[in-house]
């Protein structure tokens, strides 16, 4: 009776570790790349820090910190790098940027652009791969921003 009962634990247990692995190769055989679109409205909040209401065509409404790590010391265009880590219902995702601001017009607009990439995060963006570009402009005179993102993304 014993040895039956063994038998059968043993039987469930195997059933159910290649359950779990067929389940786990067919979530990795599941990423899809789809399209994104993200907008960014935001302000400077002190000197290469700024903060930004994000909306994403994947995964909603977020809010986002960047903070420039390099930029051009003095005169346009400004040419720099930063890190956005935007926070969204279902986990938070890195960003790594590179940017280009040129000199402000006669209203103090000055036109932005720039590429980055995903670099991480948690839940949903932990092994999350996106490409983008963006474009946008911001404001030397109230120091607002606001960028249109348009790339792919993989999860």
């Amino acid at each position: 009776m014993r040895r039956a009962s063994l038998a059968a634990i043993g039987t469930i247990g195997l059933l159910i570790t290649v359950g779990l692995t067929a389940y786990a190769a067919a979530a990795q055989q599941g990423k899809k790349t789809r399209p994104l679109t993200i907008r960014m409205y935001g302000a400077r909040i002190s000197t290469g820090e700024y903060v930004f209401k994000v909306v994403d065509s994947l995964d909603g409404t977020g809010a986002a910190i960047t903070r420039v790590i390099s930029s051009t010391p003095a005169g346009f265009p400004d040419r720099g790098t930063s890190v956005t880590t935007i926070y969204f219902r279902d986990g938070l995702s890195k960003q790594k940027i590179s940017f280009t601001q040129d000199a402000p017009n006669s209203k103090g607009i000055s036109p932005f652009r720039g590429h980055g990439k995903c670099a991480g995060g948690t839940g949903i963006h932990k092994h999350e791969k996106c490409t983008y570009t963006f474009k946008g402009t911001y404001s030397v005179i109230t120091s607002q921003n606001d960028l249109r993102i348009a790339g792919t993304d993989t999860r």
